[in-house]
């Protein structure tokens, strides 16, 4: 995974960049708790340390919310381990949280799904939409549709029913019927999905797409207006502007 601007050595504390990144639009958010207790989040199998404010962790995540419960073992000790969570994913959640937009960090397609997987399995809806916003703009800027392989690393790490693996899947499809001599000259990408352990269930849904698509096309999501591809799981839209979805 690219590296980002507050990643540091093992065993360091990281802490947020104090880089010239234009702010996100929540930078202010954080300074209502500057006098909230210290959590450590212990990442990796190398316990890289993270310190950061406990109420605004619990602001963000239903999942701190039920870790730093009094009664939990982590909200007595403000500690947590994620052994199995990716570092630099975890870096720009930190970022994220004070307040750097995550579409300007400069990180790969492959980058931010490890960052979306990280906010879907942890409960963090407004990371998981900023992480969509900025995988939206990341192809578009590019003016260039999905790699294939990432519906594969999307059902690997169990996304394929979030609106990542939508716009994934609705990308490759546009793109192959569209643009089919771009993936024919990617014999490379053509073989990798051939020799994987997921490639009957890409395979299936790419068949699918590409059969609903001659139905009733869709434009390029990365160009779509009037949807996010966010998630709302209480129903409510969120407060991006334009997000009916």
């Amino acid at each position: 995974m690219a590296s980002t601007p507050s990643s540091q050595s093992a065993g360091a504390v990281a802490s947020p960049s104090t880089q010239s990144t234009p702010p996100g639009p929540g930078s202010e958010t954080p300074r209502k708790f500057a006098a909230s207790e210290i959590v450590a989040l212990f990442v990796g199998k190398k316990r890289k340390k993270f310190e950061i404010r406990k109420d605004l962790l619990i602001a963000k995540s239903t999942y701190f919310q039920a870790a730093l419960a009094a009664d939990w073992e982590e909200g007595k000790s403000n500690e947590v381990y994620w052994d199995d969570e990716d570092v630099e994913a975890v870096s720009v959640f930190v970022d994220w949280l004070y307040g750097r937009d995550v579409a300007v960090l400069g990180l790969t397609a492959s980058s931010l799904l490890f960052c979306y997987d990280l906010a879907h399995k942890r409960g963090i809806v407004s990371f998981k939409n900023d992480v969509m916003n900025a995988f939206r703009k990341w192809h578009a800027d590019g003016n260039f549709g999905c790699n294939p392989i990432l519906i594969q690393h999307s059902n690997g790490r169990g996304l394929s029913d979030t609106p990542l693996h939508d716009c994934i899947l609705r990308s490759v499809v546009e793109g192959m019927v569209k643009r089919p001599n771009e993936f024919l000259e990617r014999e490379d990408l053509a073989t990798r999905l051939d020799r994987t352990s997921e490639n009957s269930d890409s395979s299936r849904q790419i068949i699918d797409g590409i059969l609903r698509y001659l139905s009733a096309p869709w434009p390029n999501p990365h160009y779509e207006k009037g949807s996010c591809y966010h998630d709302h799981p209480d129903g409510k839209a969120c407060e991006t502007e334009k997000c009916n979805k």
